[in-house]
């Protein structure tokens, strides 16, 4: 993933939280993990 795709995943995640749309927060998440290669942390 590019630095380019890098961005858009924080543009994306902080527009998520500030619809407060949850699914859409763990979708970017998601991508995010996959983009560090690190596994997805798991909720308490």
């Amino acid at each position: 993933m590019s630095a380019k795709c890098w961005g858009e995943i924080i543009t994306d995640f902080d527009a998520a939280l500030l619809s407060n749309d949850m699914q859409r927060v763990d979708d970017v998440r998601r991508r995010a993990c996959e983009y560090l290669g690190i596994d997805e942390p798991k909720a308490p």
